[in-house]
């Protein structure tokens, strides 16, 4: 699964909305990620990617495209590179 996809999933799950609501542009607080279900999500996308979030960082995030512009580049700088599963065409 690619990054924003595993960052909406997430997101949903949290704020209990359906994933295919969530879009890019649209400012976290929309979707009631009040501080608590931030630091959850902030969290949750820790673990799951294994990076740390530094404070400041958390602190500029206001859209779901931001969440996942700043989770690429942690797992960028870790080395890794989380890709889109394609279907199998054969």
């Amino acid at each position: 699964m690619d990054i924003a996809k595993q960052i909406k999933r997430e997101l949903a799950y949290i704020c209990a909305i359906e994933p295919e609501h969530i879009r890019d542009e649209a400012w976290l607080i929309e979707y009631g990620l009040d501080s608590v279900r931030s630091m959850e999500l902030i969290i949750t996308l820790e673990e799951h990617f294994d990076i740390i979030i530094p404070d400041e960082a958390i602190a500029r995030l206001q859209t779901v495209a931001d969440v996942v512009k700043l989770i690429e580049k942690q797992t960028v700088q870790r080395g890794e590179r989380y890709e889109v599963a394609l279907p199998n065409l054969s």
